[in-house]
């Protein structure tokens, strides 16, 4: 390498760092650097080492992110091989790449197709002159081929500029595989052409090629008739039509035909701009054709196309050419055919090279393919031209006014803006051109819709032309010798062709009887029975089993051809055909494994097998032999499970194959059921499996039963991821309408399972988790039978009545589970359901301690509604339903139905742990209608005493009540107990309880001791040793707080104070003795207003004063009763006097005192004593 290439080659290095360092650049300054680099490698390097050297770091931009930089990696790649044709070896499978694109960017797609129609025939051009081409030429050959049909795929492409470059690389193909001829034009001289390839070419085949380029110019002649197709692809279809009229004239008759059925059927789908753009430039086209020396027997046709499209006489006169110009062309043909047609050796038959024999035997099949297209459109012609004749005939002029008269009625009443604007008056309006050319128009739309006289005579004849042929079979006709170099191949010796039949005279048979007996003189007609032996089953079985090997084999062959789907269908059709046996397992077996060694390439043809396999089943296709619909459903069974069974055992049941045979099987047998379990259980790709399972029961309705189960089975295994996708997916299908009621059967069966008296063998198992079958009901048995249910239950409320039968019936084990399972979805249902109103009000019976449940887990936290309370009191009433079932509810009840209930909580054994409850409802929640708590505390306290206890029992559940609220020191404090105090003072009678209330609050709060010895004065007052109960607590009050409570006893009457001294004695406590002290210690102010009688009593020893206490008790007793009566009988007399007086005159105030003295002399006076009481003691 020289000094000046290494400087090159050194700039070239760095202007590709540069591009590869710029990160955060934009993509144009990469593009100047690459772009520099470009042009040092192609234009300044004449010995190419530098494209050698740096073609792989170009490559690398390959995989660029950005469309920009890939797009110029394309271009690259064609002045790279224009430069260097043998990197062609490498550079077709990188465009192959590029456009398989996962990025699927339509820059880079078109730029691909562009390169390729570009480099199509310039890499043709430089194969067919390979003399000896290597392996790495065929590979290359056979890339493009794939490139090519992939870019032929992109016609139907939903892109409008990547359809319009497809149709380029189509004219491009067709111009590259087709020969020149002398009328040939618009070419360069060393442009591609087919008569360039050698026939006898190691691995291109002509025929194949000029069959390749008769269908891709009937492709773009479909294109025209397409219906809806756009306007830049229609005028780029018209463009390349033109060019290949213009370079390849045999196509011109095709050309105009077309041309003339797009002028009369425009596509619907076009404006009116985009048609008369096509109309423009339709007729430009044409002008061109017009000049070109190929069209001259066409120009009739053509100048009354182009004056319906509006041509002037000027501008077709102006294109025609010229008489001498015409008769020059005439000649031309005839001088070129003998003197400047190039002279092609042709080889001997005897000298014909093996390689040319193989290519023509290959070559036969498409050489009847391209014989019979040239005949179908042959007959097409020709039915044109006859029933554009007989149209001729029939457009008379009276024939014309009677057709006008007709259609009259279906014109409408303005003309269509289209027809306006595309309407072009006929100049030669009823001339004979015109008629002609207006029959042809109409005569190839009869044709297209396959009417006419010429298509029912093309009919008839073909029937003529069948019958002859099955007539001459039938009489025996001599079959055609065999070609030479079949012959030649068999090893026979080359023979001279067999001289040609003599001339049939005229009238003579073609088939006569003396004609059958001079043949039978001469030819011996050939039978293969003849000159062959039978072969031994076991050599057949090998030569069938070899030939399906050798089409197995032959996939890459079909593909480059364009035939995989045909090849295709012949495998599975040969693997399926024949009745179950050896030979039919070993190809299903060859089958099998020629999918599974390419599964990604080959789902296709596992989906045909499975389809053929069904077809037969279902008697769509026949078996050679006839089968039972069971073996034949058994074989389809068969083949899809071996598909499925294979795939999981490889551990590729997580690839696409796999799931794209369950979702497009046409029926899935139990089997592959199971297969597909399997795939489900999988730990690894399991969601795969799963996420098939939901689309197979979105898309088979047939089935859709037995999927669910499959899935819904899941919902009770133990394996918790599975168990939650299971029920995700269960949910997410639940939402539809038209599966709900599938699931909800389910799952109404799932749950009545709790019912029976064993839990059912389904549970069981190891895939569910739970190897151990049991015969009993536990909590985890329970819970798999509601995990579904209570997932769906959020989801459909009207579940829950379906629980509540289920749950009435069920035994207490099952009871218990449900009420603890039951929280997450009935909060999440809510307390404003309908379906749980409903379930209010038509519960069943024995399940109204699950509505009781629901209610409490709903209002735990929340207040009631109106209607929950209102049912829910409905349902109590009915049903004579426990109390407990009115806690949820307690805020929204009145006081008085609060009252009425309360002591059926407290006095009740079976309610004692639910009385907590009941008064923090009570205390702490908030009525729903005034929003504050039902009960305060003091109320609450006060009703508590107002409750009467029939039995000890139920005294002690109340005590035991009450302890609850004297727990709650924050909410009964010592100014609540007060106030507790103070309003059960002022009942009448007071409850039996308040003494043991008054010592409750003295021991929880001591402050309280004045205030207690103030309600003691005021128990006095209202003569509390009455009441035995209370009295018993006034005496162990009075103990409590000695020495505050002296003061209070000396108060007491005599008597009661005397039987508070024994009551204390009887308890171990003597409260006499202090009492005494107490007395003794008082100042003598004090002493002098204590009643010499208490002081007695105080002295006196209670034990020997016991019986007189008694009597003293009854003496008092009468004289209270006589100083009551005697108090009413003054009252009387007052209330009588009062009225007297109001009757009197104005002297009423002198008589007002001596009525008060009288009323005053009337009273008792009492004793005065003067001395002390303590003296006299």
């Amino acid at each position: 390498m020289t000094e000046a290439q290494e400087s090159v080659g050194d700039l070239v290095a760095s202007e590709i760092q540069e591009a590869q360092a710029i990160n955060n650049g934009t993509c144009d300054q990469r593009l100047d650097h690459l772009r520099r680099a470009q042009e040092l490698i192609i234009h300044h390097d004449p010995s190419g080492s530098l494209l050698d050297n740096f073609l792989d770091e170009m490559l690398e931009f390959m995989i660029d992110s950005d469309a920009k930089i890939r797009c110029f990696v394309v271009g690259f790649i064609l002045e790279a091989c224009k430069k260097e044709m043998e990197l062609i070896k490498k550079m077709g499978s990188n465009l192959l790449f590029m456009l398989s694109d996962q990025s699927q960017n339509v820059s880079v797609t078109k730029k691909v197709i562009n390169v390729a129609t570009l480099l199509y025939p310039l890499l043709l051009s430089w194969m067919s002159k390979q003399k000896n081409p290597d392996q790495e030429t065929e590979l290359a050959w056979e890339n493009f081929a794939v490139l090519k049909g992939r870019v032929l795929h992109q016609i139907e492409s939903e892109n409008e500029g990547i359809r319009t470059q497809t149709f380029k690389f189509l004219e491009s193909c067709i111009l590259a595989q087709t020969p020149k001829t002398a009328q040939s034009e618009g070419s360069k001289a060393d442009s591609m052409s087919l008569d360039q390839v050698p026939r006898d070419h190691r691995f291109i085949s002509y025929r194949k090629l000029d069959l390749e380029a008769k269908q891709y110019i009937d492709s773009l002649l479909q294109q025209l008739s397409a219906a809806h197709i756009s306007s830049l692809n229609l005028l780029t279809v018209i463009s390349c039509l033109t060019n290949i009229a213009r370079q390849r004239p045999e196509y011109m008759e095709k050309v105009l035909l077309a041309f003339e059925t797009l002028h009369v059927n425009l596509p619907p789908t076009l404006g009116t701009s985009q048609v008369k753009s096509v109309r423009k430039e339709l007729k430009m086209h044409l002008l061109r054709l017009l000049k070109h020396e190929a069209s001259s027997p066409f120009h009739p046709q053509i100048t009354t196309l182009l004056t319906d499209l509006g041509a002037s006489q000027q501008e077709v006169l102006r294109a025609l050419p010229s008489d001498s110009e015409l008769k020059r062309r005439m000649r031309r043909p005839g001088e070129s055919a003998d003197a400047g047609a190039p002279q092609r050796k042709r080889a001997k038959p005897e000298e014909a090279s093996t390689s040319q024999v193989v290519v023509e035997a290959d070559d036969d099949q498409e050489d009847d393919d391209a014989s019979a297209a040239d005949s179908e459109t042959k007959r097409t012609q020709s039915a044109i031209d006859i029933t554009g004749q007989y149209l001729y005939d029939k457009l008379t002029a009276k024939n014309v006014a009677d057709l006008v008269l007709v259609s009259m009625t279906m014109l409408p009443d303005e003309m269509p803006p289209n027809f306006q604007s595309s309407y072009t008056p006929i100049a030669a309006a009823g001339t004979e051109a015109q008629i002609r050319h207006l029959s042809r128009m109409m005569a190839t739309q009869f044709t297209a819709q396959g009417v006419g006289p010429g298509v029912e005579q093309g009919k008839r004849e073909a029937r003529e032309k069948y019958l002859e042929r099955q007539s001459a079979k039938m009489e025996g006709a001599v079959m055609p010798p065999t070609p030479a170099h079949i012959s030649a191949s068999s090893g026979e010796s080359s023979m001279a062709p067999p001289p040609p039949p003599p001339a049939k005279p005229p009238g003579q048979p073609l088939y006569g009887v003396q004609g059958q007996q001079k043949a039978s003189k001469r030819l011996i007609q050939f039978g293969l029975a003849h000159i062959t032996r039978p072969m031994q089953p076991e050599e057949r079985s090998r030569m069938i089993q070899f030939a399906f090997e050798h089409i197995i084999n032959s996939e890459k062959r079909a593909l480059q051809g364009g035939g995989a789907t045909a090849h295709q269908k012949l495998m599975v059709r040969l693997a399926c055909r024949f009745a179950p046996g050896p030979l039919t397992s070993s190809f299903e077996d060859l089958l099998l494994t020629f999918i599974m060694a390419d599964q990604k390439s080959r789902s296709d043809l596992a989906i045909l097998w499975v389809y053929e396999t069904y077809a037969q089943f279902q008697g769509f296709t026949q078996l050679a032999t006839a089968a039972e619909e069971q073996d034949r459903y058994d074989r389809y069974g068969r083949c899809l499970c071996r598909l499925l069974e294979t795939l999981f055992e490889r551990g590729e049941h997580k690839e696409t194959l796999f799931h794209k045979i369950l979702l497009e099987a046409p029926h899935i047998t139990p089997d592959a059921l199971l297969c597909l379990k399997r795939a489900c259980l999988d730990k690894v790709y399991g969601a795969f499996g799963m996420t098939t399972l939901r689309e197979m029961i979105l898309t088979r309705p047939r089935q859709r039963s037995e999927l669910l189960c499959v899935l819904l089975d899941f919902s009770y295994y133990e394996r918790p991821d599975l168990k939650t996708q299971s029920l995700e997916t269960a949910k997410e299908l639940f939402q539809l309408d038209w599966i709900r009621p599938d699931v909800k059967e389910f799952v109404g069966t799932l749950l009545e399972n709790v019912l029976r008296p064993q839990p059912p063998p389904v549970l069981f198992g190891e895939e569910q988790g739970r190897p151990v079958r049991m015969m009993v009901w536990d909590e985890h048995t329970i819970r798999a039978c509601l995990y579904l249910y209570l997932n769906l239950l959020p989801l459909d409320h009207s579940l829950i009545q379906k629980l509540a039968e289920v749950y009435a019936l069920a035994n207490t084990e099952v009871k218990k589970v449900i009420f603890r399972v039951l929280e997450a979805p009935v909060k999440a249902m809510g307390m404003h359901s309908e379906a749980l109103l409903l379930l209010l009000d038509n519960c069943p019976k024995g399940a109204e301690t699950l509505a009781a449940r629901i209610v409490h887990l709903l209002t735990e936290r929340n207040a009631p509604t109106k209607e929950l309370v209102i049912r829910l009191k409905n349902l109590h009433n009915s049903r004579g339903t426990d109390v407990r079932s009115l806690i949820p509810v307690l805020t929204g009840l009145d006081k008085a139905e609060i009252l009425k209930a309360l002591p059926k909580f407290v006095l009740s054994a079976g309610m004692q742990r639910s009385v907590q409850g009941v008064f923090n409802r009570l205390l702490t929640g908030k009525n729903i209608e005034t929003g504050a708590p039902p009960m305060s505390a003091q109320e609450l306290m006060v009703e508590l005493h107002k409750i009467e206890p029939k039995t000890n029992d139920e005294m002690k559940y109340l005590i035991s009540a009450m302890g609850l609220l004297f727990s709650q020191s924050n909410t009964y404090t010592k100014d609540v107990l007060a106030g507790v105090i103070q309003t059960l003072l002022d009942l009448d009678p007071m409850p039996t309880l308040m003494m043991r209330t008054i010592l409750q609050a003295l021991t929880l709060y001591p402050v309280l001791n004045g205030f207690i010895m103030n309600v003691l004065h005021r128990l006095i007052g209202k003569q509390v040793w009455t009441q035995p109960k209370l009295w018993e607590g006034f005496v162990k009050c009075c103990q409590k707080t000695i020495p505050q409570c002296f003061q209070v006893l000396l108060h007491l009457p005599p008597v009661q104070l005397r039987a508070l001294f024994l009551a204390s004695l009887a308890q171990g406590e003597d409260i006499r003795r202090p009492l005494i002290e107490h007395v003794r210690s008082l100042p003598g102010h004090q002493q002098a207003h204590v009643p010499a009688e208490i002081l007695r009593t105080i002295m006196e020893d209670p034990t020997t004063a016991a019986t007189k206490v008694e009597a003293e008790v009854d003496e008092t007793a009468l004289e209270e009763e006589a100083e009551r009566q005697m108090v009413e009988d003054e009252d009387e007399e007052e209330e009588a006097r009062e009225q007297l007086l109001l009757e009197e005159d104005d002297n009423d105030d002198a008589e007002t005192p001596q009525a008060a003295d009288e009323v005053e002399q009337r009273r008792p006076v009492s004793s005065e004593s003067g001395d002390s009481p303590v003296e006299d003691i």
